[in-house]
């Protein structure tokens, strides 16, 4: 109900930012480790704001990987529900045992689970993309080996990156 879900917010705010995070997605955002695969995410949106909108999400990590795909967005076409769809394809496409690195050019879709994750997990997931944001905290509860994200700024001075707009 509201009023316990408003208690959960209210007790958790004792915690540390790093309790949350842990609380919300257990293990999986282990900033110790190294991950060896690094998979690029995007996507973007056509006709943004009108009734023809259609957003589109994209992954990357290597020119013969069976990774480089790309998606038809579910739900509403924004440019932010399409950059957290493509890092949702990321960790359902990459086995949970393989350390993961997930480079993407959307600070919005790291703080989207990183910063404001633990927060908006405790109210019930009632934030934009709620329905993505719980899936990618179900994946990420699921993983046994550790997820990094690395916020590109630009992608094209990133080698690699600038291939998403191929796929």
């Amino acid at each position: 109900s509201y009023l316990d879900t408003l208690l959960k917010t209210v007790l958790s705010e004792d915690c540390s930012d790093e309790e949350r995070r842990l609380e919300t997605y257990g293990h999986a955002l282990n900033a110790n480790t190294t991950p060896a695969l690094r998979v690029y995410a995007t996507g973007s949106v056509f006709h943004a704001g009108s009734s023809s909108a259609a957003a589109g999400s994209a992954i990357f990590d290597g020119s013969t990987s069976v990774r480089q795909r790309c998606f038809r967005v579910p739900g509403v076409q924004t440019d932010n529900r399409a950059k957290l769809h493509s890092i949702l394809v990321a960790l359902t496409l990459t086995p949970s045992g393989v350390p993961l690195t997930v480079l993407t050019p959307s600070e919005y879709a790291i703080r989207s689970i990183v910063s404001w994750g633990p927060k908006n997990a405790t109210a019930g997931w009632r934030c934009d993309h709620g329905d993505i944001l719980t899936a990618i905290q179900k994946r990420l509860l699921g993983r046994s080996a550790a997820v990094h994200f690395i916020f590109l700024g630009g992608r094209t001075i990133h080698g690699d990156a600038n291939q998403l707009d191929a796929v």
